[in-house]
């Protein structure tokens, strides 16, 4: 079932998946994983309550903080923009506001919001009441919580 923040999507991320380790034809090193589009519906967390992040991530000046929820996702093909593509059409897409497996606090999210990319990085996918009881509940009807900080002069 789709979430009611659907309606309300307004962001973008580009996650890639972890991949996994070559073989001897490419000296062992790490493949790229799957790249994910995922929407979201964000919200820049205000003044007095940006204070609560600090001791996650150093605040600067510069930084914002955006929290909100997902409410779709799907993988990204080859080629495409993930910016534009519509991805609603593919056949990966999930609709359910559920994050994708694997996807945990990463260092490096590419965010497109108000027709602007940023480098990103998500803080936290987990919901306040975490993945069971309550939070599954939760989670069943709006989807996972999104916490998403960049640099918006840096």
């Amino acid at each position: 079932m789709a979430t009611p923040l659907k309606q309300y999507q307004n962001a973008r991320i580009l996650w890639s998946a972890p991949g996994g380790r070559g073989d001897a034809s490419n000296g062992y090193q790490m493949l790229p994983g799957t790249q994910y589009v995922i929407g979201g519906f964000l919200k820049q967390v205000t003044p007095n309550k940006r204070a609560s992040y600090k001791d996650m991530i150093d605040l600067k000046i510069s930084t914002e903080v955006f929290q909100g929820y997902i409410t779709d996702f799907a993988e990204v093909p080859e080629g495409e923009d993930w910016r534009t593509y519509d991805y609603e059409q593919d056949p990966s897409f999930d609709p359910s506001g559920s994050r994708p497996d694997g996807f945990v606090a990463a260092p490096d999210v590419q965010l497109y919001f108000s027709g602007q990319e940023f480098p990103g990085r998500l803080l936290d996918s987990a919901g306040v009441f975490f993945d069971e009881g309550i939070g599954q509940i939760v989670r069943d009807i709006i989807g996972d919580r999104l916490i998403v900080t960049f640099e918006r002069w840096g």
